[in-house]
């Protein structure tokens, strides 16, 4: 048993320490409960209330900048969240160098020390939402740069990264075809939809994610649209489509291009893998696992008059978010341990001294070693969507999410929505199940 070969006193004594250091080497995600509650029950303002009133800082401070803007986003405030997104981007740029103090801090207390700056998927994701922003404002310059971002993010990634599957992020890829169709830059918008077309076979082969149908449509017509006959025809062959919408007939109307943020991402939490006794001292090795929200609905649809779309999935963060950590696990379970034998090392040193302030690190040491459950909380479990050719003009669109056995769990309207000729028109919503907070 801990302590068992220290009189009593002492071993009262230093289990109270361990007690009020344990308070406070929570996780982060042990603090994200509250305002999950608000984001369940639909009320973003008053989660960013939450949040406002004790914002993470140092370390944590991209962290901050990531919730509150989704929450602004929640809220409708487009404009502020970007301005939220724009500090996060130049955190992550400020702290993507690693720095030897952050290393060696990290080595003799835990990982939660160093800068969060986001996992590969995240980071990409930032942009995404930023373009988003954008394109629910209406400003399809802006998002154009947002897009041409997301591109220098992944290539940036790449770089650093050896393994691709993990910064080939195909819907990123696939929303930045879709921007610049909308400006009418066809050659740019079927390079888009390719490298889309080749992340989502990747993507395919690890995740649950299938190239949509949308994209698929997308390649041949624009294929057809440029003159690239042979192309369009593997395609053709390939998707066993033979009847699409041709692009001249699209330019005549307009489209809704909406995207469904589905529930809430997958929390990390601790999981203490091991108590290993080094010569007489107990050190504690804690690992993050990801633990999975239930997100509450099969599909979407929008739907005018007796026209209907239904959504496809288009990004599973779930899946990525677990198989990204499980790709970095390793690291940090050598890191993990090499941590306790070199915490072992320090204590028994300055035990050799005095031996009631050797016992005081051991137990500052155990107490210390918790795991890094940091990540963007704020982002959905999955991202689902829908496109629909409409003619010019003003609309209401009404969203029905339905559930697996196809009973409507929940009903939206998009009041005075306008289509233009040649246009698309953005709708975006997130929809967070009552039943996510009963984890999988």
């Amino acid at each position: 048993m801990l302590f068992q070969n220290y009189p009593v006193v002492t071993r009262r004594l230093c289990l109270a320490v361990l007690c009020s250091i344990g308070g406070g080497c929570a996780t982060y995600s042990e603090s994200f409960r509250p305002l999950e509650k608000e984001i369940i029950a639909q009320r973003p303002e008053k989660a960013l209330k939450i949040l406002e009133k004790s914002p993470p800082s140092g370390n944590d401070r991209l962290l901050y900048f990531l919730d509150k803007a989704m929450f602004l986003r929640m809220m409708g405030k487009h404009s502020e969240s970007n301005q939220v997104l724009q500090s996060a981007k130049k955190y992550i740029e400020k702290f993507s160098p690693t720095s030897i103090t952050e290393e060696t801090a990290s080595f003799f207390v835990n990982d939660s020390t160093k800068a969060f700056i986001g996992a590969p998927f995240e980071q990409v994701l930032v942009n995404f939402y930023s373009a988003l922003n954008y394109l629910d404002m209406g400003e399809i310059d802006s998002a154009r740069v947002e897009a041409q971002q997301v591109d220098i993010r992944l290539k940036t990634l790449a770089s650093n990264e050896k393994n691709p599957i993990l910064i080939a992020n195909p819907y990123a890829r696939y929303l930045t075809g879709i921007i610049y169709e909308d400006l009418g830059e066809w050659s740019n918008a079927l390079i888009a939809y390719r490298k889309a077309y080749q992340a989502y076979k990747a993507h395919q082969k690890r995740y649950a994610v299938r190239v949509p149908r949308y994209l698929k449509y997308d390649l041949i017509r624009l294929t057809d649209y440029e003159g690239l006959r042979d192309e369009r025809d593997k395609y053709i062959k390939e998707f066993k489509i033979n009847k699409w919408d041709k692009q001249s007939s699209l330019k005549k109307n307009g489209e809704v291009v909406f995207v469904m943020n589905n529930g809430l991402a997958p929390i990390k939490r601790q999981r203490t893998v091991a108590h290993a006794a080094i010569k007489g001292q107990v050190a504690r090795i804690s690992l993050p696992y990801y633990q999975k929200r239930r997100n509450g609905f099969s599909n979407a649809r929008i739907s005018v008059g007796n026209q209907t779309a239904t959504t496809v999935e288009v990004n599973d963060i779930n899946s990525i978010a677990e198989k990204t950590l499980a790709h970095f696990l390793p690291g940090i379970t050598a890191r993990s341990i090499a941590r306790a034998i070199a915490k072992h090392n320090v204590a028994r040193a300055v035990g050799d001294r005095d031996s009631l302030a050797g016992l005081a690190m051991m137990v500052t040491n155990y107490a210390t070693e918790v795991a890094d459950t940091r990540s963007w909380l704020t982002l959905p479990g999955e991202i689902h969507m829908a496109r629909m050719p409409l003619k010019a003009g003003k609309y209401t669109i009404d969203l029905q999410l339905r559930g697996a056995g196809n009973n409507v769990l929940h009903t939206y309207q998009f009041r005075d929505v306008k289509v233009k000729r040649g246009a698309k028109t953005y709708l975006t919503y997130h929809w967070v199940s009552p039943r996510a907070l009963r984890s999988k």
